[in-house]
C-alpha cells in the first residue's frame, strides 16, 4: 500500500482527505486480493467428488468460510421476495428474465428487488467493513 502512495506522491496534492485515500486504497488492495483466491460462487466438483476448496490452503479455506458466512448473514436481512430473486440469480446463476418468470412477477419487479437487495448486501458489508479488512489482510499475508 505504500508503495502505491509513493509512487502516486506526485499527484498527491490534489487529495483533500488523506485518510479516505489511505483506507479507499487498502479496500481496494484487499478486493484485489479476495478476488484473485476466492472463487465468486460455490466451489465446482472435481472429477473425484472432492470440491476445489477442499485443495486450498487452510487459511485461504478460513478466509472463504468466514466471507461466505458474512454474505450469508448478509442475505438473511434480505426481505423473502429480495432474498428469492437474489439466490436465484446470484446461487443458481438464472438471469433477472429467467427469475422473474420462476416467481411469476414481472422482469422490472425482479430487476428492483435485486437492486435492493444488493444494496441491503452492501450495507451490511460496509458495517462490518473492519472484519472484512482483517480477513482481507490475512489473505495479503498467507
Amino acid at each position: 500500500m505504500f508503495l502505491i502512495i509513493w509512487k502516486k506522491r506526485a499527484g498527491l496534492h490534489g487529495v483533500l482527505q488523506f485518510e479516505n485515500y489511505l483506507y479507499t486504497i487498502a479496500r481496494n488492495l484487499i478486493i484485489s486480493s479476495l478476488r484473485k483466491k476466492i472463487p465468486v460462487h460455490y466451489p465446482l466438483q472435481d472429477n473425484y467428488g472432492a470440491t476445489q476448496e477442499d485443495n486450498w490452503k487452510p487459511t485461504l479455506q478460513l478466509e472463504y468460510k468466514e466471507t461466505s458466512e458474512l454474505i450469508r448473514k448478509a442475505v438473511t436481512q434480505l426481505s423473502p421476495r429480495q432474498k428469492q430473486v437474489y439466490l436465484l440469480s446470484s446461487d443458481k446463476q438464472l438471469s433477472l428474465k429467467d427469475a422473474a418468470v420462476q416467481l411469476n412477477i414481472s422482469y422490472d419487479a425482479a430487476r428492483q428487488y435485486k437492486s435492493e437487495a444488493l444494496k441491503v448486501i452492501r450495507g451490511f458489508l460496509k458495517r462490518n467493513a473492519l472484519r472484512i479488512f482483517l480477513i482481507g489482510l490475512s489473505a495479503l499475508f498467507s
